[in-house]
């Protein structure tokens, strides 16, 4: 009976550590409701880049999320005032999942607001605490990319 127990017990931890493990997965087609404190362009604007993630991510379902995935995500959320540690997290899961890519992306969107960049939404959004936190790029070899658009949300994945 004892050994019944145990191995019960040894199955319902694997259950809850990998639901927690998972817990910061995304959820395709959710859309967190519209704050008080967000104004409707903002929160529009974190709905149509939602929804464009959600597109990449379910035209090949038999694919992992990778990087881009995770990042847009958590732009969207910025536009849509999501919780700070919720975005946070997905930015360090993109950082997990292609470090270099991850770091490639964060140099480009702090450097669209050039001498300004103190006052984009997504320095205004995350803060200094959180950006030190994540900006961590040593060993990434950062070279400019060449885009018709600057607009982050047009990068493509890495085929996998």
């Amino acid at each position: 009976m004892k050994t019944k127990q145990i191995i019960l017990s040894i199955i319902l931890i694997t259950i809850y550590v990998d639901t927690t493990i998972n817990a910061q997965e995304i959820e395709v087609n959710y859309y967190p409701p519209k704050l008080e404190t967000v104004s409707a362009k903002n929160y529009n604007k974190g709905v149509r880049n939602l929804a464009y993630a959600y597109a990449e991510i379910e035209e090949n379902t038999s694919r992992t999320l990778d990087y881009v995935d995770y990042w847009r995500v958590a732009v969207a959320y910025i536009y849509m005032g999501v919780n700070k540690d919720t975005v946070y997290n997905l930015l360090l899961k993109s950082k997990e999942n292609n470090k270099e890519g991850f770091c490639i992306i964060l140099n480009m969107q702090l450097k669209e607001g050039g001498e300004n960049m103190k006052g984009t939404h997504f320095y205004q959004f995350l803060g200094e605490d959180y950006l030190e936190k994540i900006s961590d790029c040593e060993g990434v070899n950062i070279e400019p990319v060449k885009s018709k658009s600057k607009r982050i949300f047009k990068l493509r994945k890495k085929d996998g």
